[in-house]
C-alpha cells in the first residue's frame, strides 16, 4: 500500500474542486440511508471501481482525495 502524502498549501485548481467535490459527496452519504439503492449510486459516484464489492461503508464518513482510495480486497 503506497502512502500520499498531501501539502494543502500546494494544490492545484482541479485539486480545490475534487476536494469540494469529495466533501459534498461525503455529506450527500452521510445523510442517505444506508444499504439503499440511493447510498449505493453515492458509493459508486465517489469510489468508482475502487471499491470492492463485499466493502462496507458506513455514514461517519470523511474521505480527502477519494480518487487515491480503494477499499477491500485486492491490489
Amino acid at each position: 500500500m503506497d502512502e500520499i502524502r498531501i501539502d494543502m498549501r500546494q494544490q492545484t485548481p482541479q485539486d480545490i474542486q475534487a476536494a469540494i467535490r469529495d466533501t459534498q459527496l461525503c455529506f450527500q452519504l452521510n445523510h442517505t440511508m444506508p444499504y439503499t439503492d440511493d447510498y449505493n449510486a453515492l458509493l459508486r459516484e465517489l469510489f468508482g471501481d475502487r471499491l470492492a464489492a463485499d466493502a462496507r461503508v458506513m455514514p461517519g464518513l470523511t474521505v480527502v482525495r477519494a480518487q487515491n482510495v480503494r477499499i477491500g480486497r485486492g491490489p
